[in-house]
């Protein structure tokens, strides 16, 4: 198992009738090293099964985002996180945090952060899904990034 990669899916039992499931991305590596804005990481795919009469009650989104410092100046990252069906545009970041991240000057300066996020109002069924990074960097450091995501729905049977 590897880096923001758990078993899939993870069944708790939440309540009296409902169950939380998780699924979740393969992690994807990224380098980025410009300080241009909103600079896209590699996309991660959740496919969302649940069984024939589930009511999706509840959906939470976990972003994994780790950053490793690859050159010398102190680097400030934001983080703009998307979320949509699998076909459809992303629209309006799901979680938005400036600076989420701090890397020192020091090479290999390494962080890491889970970034949860409720998008009840996005997942709704079972189907396909994409999530994204979007960073800026305060500086044209070369930084390298691993990102995953989990997307844990609770339902109920109808």
């Amino acid at each position: 198992m590897g880096f923001g990669t758990p078993p899939s899916p993870v069944t708790v039992n939440v309540a009296k009738g409902q169950v939380e499931v998780g699924f979740n991305s393969d992690p994807v590596n990224d380098t980025v090293a410009v300080d241009t804005a909103d600079q896209p990481l590699t996309e991660g795919a959740i496919s969302v099964s649940l069984p024939d009469g589930a009511v999706v009650k509840k959906a939470s989104l976990l972003c994994v985002l780790g950053a490793c410092q690859n050159g010398t100046t102190q680097t400030d990252v934001d983080a703009d996180v998307f979320l949509a069906k699998d076909g459809e545009a992303y629209g309006a970041a799901v979680l938005e945090l400036a600076p989420v991240l701090m890397l020192t000057e020091y090479k290999g300066t390494t962080v890491a952060v889970v970034l949860p996020v409720d998008v009840s109002a996005k997942v709704d069924a079972v189907g396909d899904y994409k999530c994204q990074v979007k960073v800026t960097q305060s500086e044209a450091n070369s930084v390298k990034y691993v990102s995953s995501f989990i997307l844990i729905v609770s339902y109920s049977m109808a």
